[in-house]
């Protein structure tokens, strides 16, 4: 059997552009005369996203799907539009605003640990041996990323310990675990590209009014310079949403246990640009947290592919 050479690319494209939100998101929230707090940063994201993206998919003959969507499972994207996006996305922006892009990144790709939970609960889907032990050793890593030190960043000193930027991290991997078990029928239904950008557009609606209520929302956003424009554009279009076309077009070709594996090379990548752009340095017990999390995470997925 030929290996699926374009499915790779598009999977670890989509991966590597995913791993660049962490030390990006970072670098505009705090980088000097424009900075910009997590709120304005999850709203004009996903504004920007849903009003690119939902022409370009009504122009490929999509428009059907979306407009389906809507009317039969708009309390279904209302729910996952709360969980995937206004929770998730607010919740890492606000644990990357006083946490490590680093910390951040490992904390929120430890999602897969969640949805195991979540889906024994909700679908009461068995786990075998290999994922209750992968979910163990996740935590193991977890519990060593809470207690180890970070070696900070070009915006902090030496030494940075932000348990709360962790944990909102954290909080922010288990929503998205809960998006992932809830999504499953509508992406199946209406197809995952339709139900995701629903979703975005959603939150976007959902987040508006708290931009009025939060003094200086707006006012953060008129001050933003040219460059941070670009950067919001980046990550709204590429990071957003190029990158979720890529991985369903991966997933055409690809497995989803297939593609599972490249999640958790997801958080190396971002420790590495996080090293690059934001000079962060990494210690001995953060690379060993590192370790315990993504071998955790890959046992379990390799159990998924198994089955």
């Amino acid at each position: 059997m030929k290996f699926p050479i374009k499915g790779f690319l598009y999977g670890l494209a989509a991966t590597v552009l995913w791993a660049s939100f962490y030390p990006v998101s970072r670098f505009l929230m705090l980088g000097g005369n424009s900075e910009l707090p997590p709120l304005p940063l999850t709203w004009v994201r996903l504004a920007i996203s849903s009003a690119v993206i939902i022409p370009f998919m009504v122009l490929n003959n999509s428009g059907k799907k979306l407009t389906e969507a809507l009317r039969f499972d708009w309390k279904m994207l209302l729910l996952l539009a709360l969980l995937g996006n206004v929770g998730e996305g607010y919740l890492l922006l606000a644990g990357l605003s006083i946490t490590t892009a680093a910390r951040a990144s490992l904390m929120a790709n430890a999602s897969p640990i969640f949805t195991v939970i979540i889906a024994f609960f909700l679908l009461r889907e068995k786990a075998g041996w290999q994922r209750i032990a992968g979910m163990f050793i996740g935590f193991a890593g977890i519990g060593l990323t809470l207690l180890s030190r970070s070696g900070g960043d070009c915006f902090v000193g030496g030494g940075m310990h932000s348990c709360w930027g962790d944990l909102l991290a954290l909080a922010s991997g288990g929503c998205w675990a809960a998006y992932t078990v809830c999504g499953t029928r509508v992406s199946q239904q209406y197809g995952g590209g339709a139900a995701a950008i629903l979703a975005i557009a959603l939150a976007s609606l959902i987040l508006l009014p708290f931009m009025f209520v939060q003094s200086g929302s707006w006012q953060a956003l008129a001050e933003l310079n040219w460059k941070g424009w670009l950067v919001i554009l980046y990550l709204s279009i590429f990071v957003n949403g190029f990158a979720n076309m890529l991985w369903y077009k991966a997933l055409k070709v690809l497995s989803s246990g297939a593609l599972g594996s490249f999640g958790y090379i997801s958080a190396l990548l971002a420790s590495g640009f996080s090293v690059i752009l934001l000079k962060e340095n990494i210690t001995l017990s953060f690379m060993l947290a590192m370790l315990l999390v993504i071998g955790g995470v890959a046992l379990m997925l390799r159990n998924n592919q198994q089955n």
